[in-house]
C-alpha cells in the first residue's frame, strides 16, 4: 500500500469516527465543510477534539470518541 493510500485510509477512518461521534452519517458530514483540531490543555495533554464547521458551529468531542473506547 502506498503512502497516499495509507493517508486516504486514515482520513476515511477519521471521518467515520467523527460522524459516529456526532451521531450523523458519513455522507452528511462529507457534505459539510469541517475541520478537526486537538483540544490541548495547559498541561500539554490532549483532552479531546474540536470539530469546527464553516458556518461557525463547533462540537467538542471527548478524547475517547475517536478511538471508540468509551470509558467505563
Amino acid at each position: 500500500m502506498s503512502n497516499r493510500e495509507l493517508e486516504e485510509r486514515a482520513e476515511r477512518q477519521q471521518t467515520e469516527a467523527v460522524a459516529r461521534a456526532l451521531g450523523i452519517s458519513v455522507e452528511d458530514l462529507e457534505e459539510q465543510d469541517w475541520s478537526i483540531d486537538e483540544d490541548v490543555g495547559n498541561d500539554g495533554a490532549v483532552h479531546g477534539y474540536v470539530v469546527t464547521f464553516a458556518d461557525g458551529r463547533f462540537e467538542h468531542l471527548p478524547i475517547w470518541a475517536l478511538n471508540g473506547s468509551e470509558p467505563r
